[in-house]
């Protein structure tokens, strides 16, 4: 009975956008710092919305999120040279790099219908799969110090935004935009060795595509 509501709701839900997405969320995390200098995990995605009833929608997200850094340490192998009174040594080199998809679930209430511009608040549930990778060779694939974790956290966001309908309601699909700005936060993604990122802080989006 229940599977039958749910087959029945979604097939009478009127999908109203589908957009792509820039989003950013906040890294304050110290263990951060040592795959990127910036305080913030970034990455483009979709953002798709389905209206249940008027002013509510409910709304979904995927981002993919690509940030590293080469890190460099005296070779214990290497030799050094003398030069104007200084000391050059030789330097291993290696490469962190963090593969990160955010997955998002949730609702987005209108606070005003304009053709315009369109304030709302919106909440999110959200999944984050992250890879975390040390590799001191990146042109090979079988090198013996390649080390990679992989961490499953959950998180939300709560966040206020507007949606920008450019007052074409003539139209049966149109062009939209949106922008948001709120919080977010994940849990501990714990990779194990290789140490936990807490990603936490301010949450932007920014995104462009069709409503109808």
């Amino acid at each position: 009975m229940l599977c039958a509501l749910f087959l029945s709701f979604l097939n009478t839900a009127q999908a109203t956008e589908i957009a792509v997405e820039r989003a950013a969320l906040g890294a304050n995390d110290p263990a951060y710092n040592s795959i990127d200098d910036r305080d913030r995990l970034s990455g483009w995605g979709l953002r798709a919305g389905y209206t249940v009833v008027p002013s509510l929608t409910v709304v979904g997200s995927w981002s993919m999120q690509r940030r590293g850094a080469d890190h460099f340490s005296p070779s214990a192998s290497g030799s050094a040279t003398e030069f104007d009174g200084g000391e050059f040594v030789d330097s291993d080199s290696s490469t962190v790099a963090l593969l990160g998809h955010t997955a998002g679930l949730g609702v987005k209430w209108n606070l005003l219908e304009n053709p315009w511009v369109s304030p709302y608040v919106s909440g999110q549930g959200l999944v984050q799969v992250g890879t975390l990778k040390l590799d001191d060779d990146v042109s090979r694939d079988d090198n013996l110090n390649q080390i990679s974790a992989r961490a499953i956290a959950p998180g939300f966001s709560v966040v206020g935004g507007a949606d920008i309908g450019l007052g074409l309601e003539e139209l049966s699909v149109r062009p939209m935009g949106h922008v948001e700005i709120g919080y977010g936060q994940l849990a501990a993604l714990d990779y194990g060795d290789m140490g936990a990122l807490h990603l936490r802080g301010l949450i932007l989006r920014a995104g462009v595509g069709v409503q109808f």
